[in-house]
């Protein structure tokens, strides 16, 4: 018996999918990943779009059939003769570790979107009467003046903000 792409693919309720395409149709069982259990069912589906002659709705076979128990033996040895299965726990892990990663930096970058008017308020708060050094009291404006600068930038800010509305 000839099966060809043999993969595992999502998990599911602790099973993962072991998929496989053979004789014109593509298996698949949902395996304990522990003890290598196919389970009651192997599902078989169709490659051809729905509306060739060849297709044909999805089946539902059980695996203690003699046909049936070939088709997964088969699955099963590649599975671990390539390593299948630990290819899959480490790509998984992975995928969770870049998740995690994403979720933490789109939670720090929502934390500082919620914290920046108040950031920006406190800034202005404090800048205003700081820099008087200019003639007549006025800002003194120097490009090397953080305070200038930074009332600068708060007054572009400011700026922006009310062409926006």
């Amino acid at each position: 018996m000839k099966i060809e792409n043999v993969k595992l693919r999502s998990r599911m309720n602790g099973r993962v999918a072991l998929l496989c395409d053979c004789k014109n149709a593509r298996y698949h069982v949902w395996l304990d990943p522990k003890t290598m259990d196919p389970g009651d069912t192997l599902c078989k589906n169709s490659i051809v779009a729905r509306g060739h002659p060849d297709y044909f709705d999805t089946r539902r076979l059980e695996t203690t059939s003699a046909p049936s128990q070939k088709i997964i033996d088969a699955m099963i040895a590649v599975c671990k003769s390539e390593g299948l299965l630990e290819k899959f726990v480490v790509k998984e892990r992975k995928d969770k570790a870049k998740q995690q990663k994403e979720a933490e930096a789109y939670r720090r970058i929502r934390r500082i979107r919620e914290a920046a008017p108040r950031m920006f308020d406190l800034l202005r708060d404090l800048i205003v009467d700081k820099c008087f050094a200019g003639p007549g009291g006025a800002p003194c404006a120097k490009a090397d003046c953080r305070v200038c600068r930074v009332r600068a930038l708060i007054d572009e800010i400011e700026t922006n903000k009310m062409e926006d509305e």
